[in-house]
């Protein structure tokens, strides 16, 4: 269900975040750059393909597919932390600022900065803007999911179960916990479901799966499946409405700025906050859990690869080692869309 929410941005309160001058120094860079926490600094590189000739054996095969799911979460979460902090500039530049800089937290501080006190100008006294949206809708493929992970065990993919955690858009094949919109009804026959599951469904989600994606597989394979469906997700951007009491500006200039970048910014810092709180935090986590694992498992595991033995715990270890880099992008990018959405009115 798309609800619609009304946010009030009261502008007299203080910036929540720090660095509020209205320039950014610095240069163009990676996502986050930069000292201070500005995100990942340094990326630990993973090849899926390094180790040439491992998918020809089982255990190959599924280590094969966790460094592909790797390398694309990786792609995911970094690529998502520079759109968040393009994002942020794009909306400085609207409202006049010199935005340059790699730093993630810090670009989007200043903005957030700035558009607090271009609103708080912008009108008399205590009045306020009011933004209605509707929030971003996020849509993971729940089949593709089961294709990687039957991939990776060697399986048909009608033999994997995956569970949509949120809304089966298309139809829930097994219990619904939650509300059966379909032709079994609400619960359906001995609470089995054959229809639009919102809820959990627990059982094959086949169609879109509004929410993140469970698949239940031999651990590595589960992990690389989540991450391939969940870092892969497609959210909708939210319409917005803007409103005002024209009586009440005090500096139109600034407002129609601020309104501007609200428009234009706003949107895209919704869906990657929805992005990053939902499928793809559980991506990250599910395969933050399976590197550990992977990595304590040492060597010996690998003995079945032969000369490629070495290759593979060398990839498993640089995984491993993305773990923090990665989990750092991702906080930069949620607190960093956050002080901007909390500027503009949006509380995420």
């Amino acid at each position: 269900m798309r609800n619609s929410l009304k946010l009030i941005a009261v502008f007299a309160l203080a910036a929540t975040f720090s660095c509020g001058a209205p320039g950014v120094p610095g240069g163009p860079g990676m996502p986050g750059g930069g000292g201070g926490g500005g995100g990942a600094s340094g990326q630990s590189s993973v090849d899926p393909n390094a180790c040439a000739g491992i998918q020809e054996i089982d255990i190959g095969r599924r280590i094969h597919a966790f460094l592909v799911a790797t390398a694309k979460l990786q792609e995911s979460i970094f690529g998502l932390e520079g759109y968040v902090r393009d994002t942020c500039g794009d909306m400085g530049r609207r409202l006049g600022m010199s935005v340059s800089g790699s730093n993630t937290r810090e670009v989007c501080n200043a903005v957030a900065a700035e558009l607090r006190n271009s609103l708080q100008v912008s009108f008399k006294g205590q009045a306020r803007l009011d933004v209605e949206y509707q929030p971003a809708v996020c849509e993971v493929n729940a089949e593709f999911a089961a294709e990687v992970a039957a991939e990776c065990e060697a399986k048909a993919k009608a033999d994997i179960a995956v569970t949509c955690e949120g809304t089966c858009g298309g139809t829930c094949e097994g219990t619904c916990e939650g509300k059966c919109a379909g032709a079994a009804g609400s619960g359906g026959a001995a609470g089995q479901c054959k229809g639009e599951c919102q809820g959990t469904c627990r059982g094959e989600c086949k169609g879109e799966c509004r929410g993140s994606a469970d698949v239940q597989a031999e651990a590595t394979c589960e992990a690389s499946a989540e991450v391939r469906a969940n870092a892969e997700v497609e959210c909708t951007e939210p319409e917005l409405k803007v409103n005002y009491d024209a009586k009440l500006v005090a500096d139109t200039s600034k407002l129609e700025a601020a309104i501007d970048a609200i428009k234009y910014g706003l949107p895209r810092l919704l869906v990657a906050h929805a992005k990053l709180t939902g499928p793809i935090k559980r991506a990250a986590t599910v395969w933050a859990r399976t590197a550990k694992d992977l990595k304590n498992s040492g060597g010996r595991a690998f003995v079945s690869l032969g000369a490629q033995a070495a290759c593979v715990t060398g990839q498993i270890a640089a995984a491993f080692g993305a773990v923090a880099e990665v989990n750092v992008s991702v906080s930069v990018s949620v607190e960093a869309s956050a002080s901007v959405g909390g500027a503009a009115g949006a509380g995420m």
